[in-house]
């Protein structure tokens, strides 16, 4: 492989490993939003009926409505989260010095089973 398609293909790994980055905490925050309010007592919702509170925005979002979007909010980032991941997996010419240092690049046997 020639130096410049090395380099391409470096500059394509860093992108995709930062696209990755940012959705795995993109899951994470909307992991915890969603814990945040499925932990939130139960006995206001019923006799007020005035819906869930989101965290960050501060608005009231029906419980109903939430226990479908939330799993499909959940679901959708998911889904965008592998298919980079498998974009990623596809580079294997780069050696694991060439990678940018973050978890899923990572080829030992922890971090392969951490990433499991």
């Amino acid at each position: 492989m020639d130096l410049r398609n090395q380099e391409k293909l470096r500059e394509r790994h860093k992108e995709i490993s930062a696209t990755v980055r940012r959705t795995m905490f993109a899951l994470l925050a909307y992991s915890a939003s969603c814990a945040v309010i499925i932990v939130q007592p139960d006995l206001p919702f019923v006799l007020t009926s005035s819906g869930v509170k989101v965290p960050v925005i501060n608005v009231a979002v029906n419980l109903n409505a939430f226990l479908i979007v939330g799993p499909l909010g959940l679901i959708a980032i998911t889904i965008y989260l592998h298919i980079f991941l498998e974009k990623l997996d596809r580079i294997t010419e780069l050696s694991e010095d060439d990678k940018q240092p973050f978890l899923f690049n990572f080829q030992g046997p922890i971090t392969s089973w951490i990433n499991t």
